[in-house]
């Protein structure tokens, strides 16, 4: 029904309202196209970017039937009503507010309180401090959780002496969530007639974490979250939306992983490797408007893609953290990018390359610093590797020995010069006179011997491989890079014993179990971490000598008399230090 201006109704402004204005009526003519462009504006300003068209055809048999189309010059969903913004490169960037998934921020994680952290210890009765974050409360805190524990063995008709490992599974389901995840606590009796409430020990420290304002008792309940993969984004990073803009790729041997959307979103694109990474890109057909578009984007992606393939990094996922990435797959693909990045003129500068690399990766790894070179830039590497030096085209060997004995050019040139030069450590070697020889003898590592036995490892790489490795005897953990060498040996086996033996709070990688720990007393880890903790350590201080040349200074005459003790002679302490550069 139309209304006039006259005839409107009242309107409640406590109840929301969709008012329809007419706008214009016509028939679809050329005469007419100004005025459906004048109206068509109009209806957009008045309906805020959003207008209906009723249509219906001349010779409908029933002119009551209208077809309505709804339009906006926004990016909003007809059926949903949701609108967009217009997506830019931005949009597609975690590290962006306007495509981070507002879950996790762009992490991909969320942290959440990891059960194995709350309960190390399933030989220990809930009186005993089976539960880490109750057993290391404050004392106030700790009467309290010593009555909820009692309260819970009746409630539970367990003895107070019952471990959490003899728990049910429904005991333990109760203990951590207490009737269940967002359900009313429950009502527990405690000693003298007096009640408690209980909703589980997970969502207590849920709400102690999210309602405080300390930092300090944020800090003291970070240690038993652990990293779990974000519901909304599936570990995409990106908004939902996003994540529904997709790539026709017709034929592709992988399928989305949504297959409900049609087509590859950029998280289906990021989880390939970067072997299925180029497949993909190589066979997507660009037509019309997408290809003016897109055609130099693709084209520069392959030729990075390719680059990083022809280097062995293939079987890398896109989405791999750096972090987890092996030293040698770390240094291939800064090179690769330099390649890339096809600059000329430049001077590379690499401190041994070769370090943590294959005998088989050195090839590739030789081979991209000599396409360095070929693209017209200038390459130094410092190096002791046979095959890099071999294939240098200019040598510079120093020496001729370490510290004081060393500091001079002994010979440079091309590399049979450097080889035929007397003086030269390195030429004897390269031309055979010194030589490393292998031991004649080696220790018999078979038979009865104690060992440490790694089940079922698979983290990153690793296949769930069962090992047993000898004690008493030097082992080397030697394969390709990015074989899992570092996995197995750092992530599986050594956060593995130090949370055995020092309680470590870090997160051991996936494996069964780590049996023959009996054999071993302690770890230590020696890596190429730089040593001391502040940039006054040196070997003195970090051996320990240092503290008998203290000691030794402090019992001279002129120092007793001055007063002067061990602590005196630290250029750590005021009144012994430089005042001018502070030790």
């Amino acid at each position: 029904m139309d209304l006039t201006a006259s005839d409107r109704p009242k309107l409640d402004p406590d109840q929301p309202h969709t008012i329809e204005v007419v706008i214009d009526r016509l028939t679809i003519q050329d005469k007419y196209r100004a005025r459906l462009s004048d109206s068509i504006e109009m209806a957009l300003r008045l309906g805020k970017s959003s207008l209906v068209a009723l249509t219906q055809e001349d010779k409908a048999s029933d002119r009551n039937l209208w077809e309505v189309h709804n339009f906006s010059n926004r990016m909003v969903s007809s059926l949903t009503g949701q609108s967009f913004d217009v997506p830019t490169p931005r949009h597609f960037s975690f590290n962006s507010p306007l495509g981070a998934c507002p879950t996790c921020q762009g992490l991909g994680n969320i942290f959440e309180f990891d059960v194995e952290k709350i309960l190390p210890e399933k030989n220990r009765s809930l009186t005993e401090g089976a539960v880490v974050p109750w057993r290391l409360a404050g004392k106030a805190m700790q009467t309290l959780y010593q009555k909820l524990a009692v309260a819970i063995y009746r409630h539970l008709n367990l003895t107070e002496q019952t471990t959490v490992g003899a728990f049910s599974q429904s005991q333990i389901h109760f203990l951590l969530y207490g009737a269940g995840v967002g359900a009313e606590p429950v009502v527990l009796e405690s000693d003298q007639g007096k009640t408690i409430l209980f909703s589980g020990v997970i969502p207590s420290l849920d709400q102690r974490f999210m309602d405080t304002e300390n930092e300090v008792v944020r800090k003291k309940l970070r240690p038993y979250m652990s990293p779990v993969v974000c519901p909304d984004c599936r570990g995409g990073r990106l908004r939902s939306e996003l994540l529904a803009v997709t790539l026709e790729r017709p034929g592709f041997s992988k399928p989305p992983l949504n297959s409900k959307i049609p087509g590859y979103s950029i998280l289906d694109v990021n989880s390939m490797t970067i072997h299925e990474a180029r497949d993909f890109l190589n066979g997507l057909i660009l037509k019309g408007s997408r290809r003016s578009v897109a055609e130099d984007l693709v084209k520069d992606l392959r030729q990075r893609l390719s680059f990083l393939c022809d280097v062995g990094l293939g079987y890398l996922g896109l989405h791999r953290e750096f972090g987890t990435l092996s030293g040698g797959e770390s240094q291939r693909i800064r090179l690769a990018t330099q390649i890339g990045a096809g600059l000329v003129g430049v001077l590379y500068i690499l401190d041994e390359p070769s370090i943590g690399l294959h005998q088989r990766d050195n090839d590739r790894l030789l081979q991209t610093l000599e396409d360095l070179r070929d693209s017209g830039n200038s390459v130094i590497v410092v190096e002791h590797d046979e095959d890099t030096i071999r294939r240098a085209d200019y040598l510079v060997d120093i020496g001729p020995g370490p510290g004081e004995k060393g500091g001079r050019v002994v010979a440079a040139g091309t590399v049979d010069e450097v080889t035929q030069h007397p003086d030269s450590i390195t030429g004897k070697y390269l031309r055979g006179e010194l030589a490393i020889i292998p031991p004649k003898k080696r220790l018999a590592c078979r038979g009865v011997r104690p060992c440490l036995h790694v089940h079922g490892a698979r983290e990153n790489n690793l296949k769930n491989i069962h090992l047993k490795i000898p004690l008493g005897a030097l082992v080397c953990v030697t394969g390709v890079s990015g074989s899992g060498k570092s996995t197995l040996v750092n992530q599986v086996i050594c956060r593995g014993l130090f949370k055995h033996f020092y309680r470590s709070s870090e997160k051991v990688g996936d494996h069964d179990r780590l049996a023959g720990m009996e054999h071993i007393n302690k770890v230590i880890v020696v890596d190429q971490t730089p040593i001391g903790k502040s940039p006054r350590s040196n070997p003195a201080t970090f051996t320990g000598i240092f503290n008998e040349i203290r000691d030794l200074f402090s019992q001279i005459p002129a120092a007793k008399i001055r007063g002067y003790g061990p602590g005196r002679f630290s250029f750590n302490n005021k009144g012994g230090r430089c005042e001018k550069c502070e030790g």
